[in-house]
Order: C-alpha cells, then sequence, then structure tokens
C-alpha cells in the first residue's frame, strides 16, 4: 500500500528497512547508527582537552 499518491515520494520511502530486536526494544539500523555516532562523540568531547593559550596566564 503506497504511503502517498505521489509515485515520487513513494519512490524516496524504503520499504525493506532492516529492524534489530533486543527484547522489547526495536530500532531501525540507521537510527542504531546516528545513536552510536551521537555516543561517540560526546565520548571524544569529555577526553579531549580543550585549546588552551600558551601564555603564562599572568595579568598585570
Amino acid at each position: 500500500m503506497p504511503f502517498t499518491s505521489s509515485p515520487f515520494i513513494n519512490s524516496l520511502v524504503p520499504l525493506d528497512i532492516h529492524v534489530l530486536h533486543w527484547g522489547f526494544i526495536t530500532i531501525t539500523v540507521p537510527n542504531t547508527i546516528v545513536i552510536a555516532t551521537m555516543i561517540i562523540v560526546f565520548i571524544l568531547a569529555l577526553v579531549i582537552p580543550f585549546p588552551t593559550s600558551h601564555e603564562s596566564g599572568k595579568r598585570k
């Protein structure tokens, strides 16, 4: 059954989406990749230090 009456829009919607099942959790593979990427970026933001200036830091 098509989602809309437009063939162009129907061609953009994939009908063979791969889904992962973990107990009561059901998630698509693309969403899993996005969530994993967000977690990796968050961990890197915690681990990588902020840039600091190389000045002595003394003020007059």
